[in-house]
């Protein structure tokens, strides 16, 4: 949580810096708000990958890739629905298992990250 909260300060500082004069106050606020609400689901995915990986007693070596998968997830399912969603998943667990990732745990943390999904 410490994370997406420098991660918003650092936004909200460089967009302050960068925007101050140019757009107008409420648009700025409305950028970091914005900005504050992915930061926050993106780290929900990280949250529910880390469970899986935790559970399935996952070394360590293999987070960075999981975590990226993960959050391919979030934004696919986020983008495609139905049965092109469905597709669009499968083929990215059929990459990331091809990369010597485990396709049982890649579909677990597929089924935590599209929990998440309105």
């Amino acid at each position: 949580m410490r994370k997406t909260k420098d991660a918003i300060e650092r936004y909200r500082r460089k967009v302050i810096r960068n925007m101050a004069g140019v757009l107008p106050s409420e648009t700025i606020k409305q950028m970091i708000d914005n900005y504050a609400i992915a930061q926050s689901r993106i780290a929900l995915v990280d949250q529910k990958v880390r469970t899986v990986l935790a559970e399935q007693n996952v070394p360590s070596l293999f987070l960075v890739h999981y975590l990226a998968y993960g959050r391919k997830v979030w934004a696919t399912a986020r983008r495609y629905s139905g049965k092109t969603g469905d597709r669009q998943i499968q083929i990215l667990r059929q990459y990331w298992a091809k990369q010597g990732l485990n396709e049982t745990v890649l579909e677990q943390i597929e089924h935590n990250v599209r929990a998440l999904l309105p």
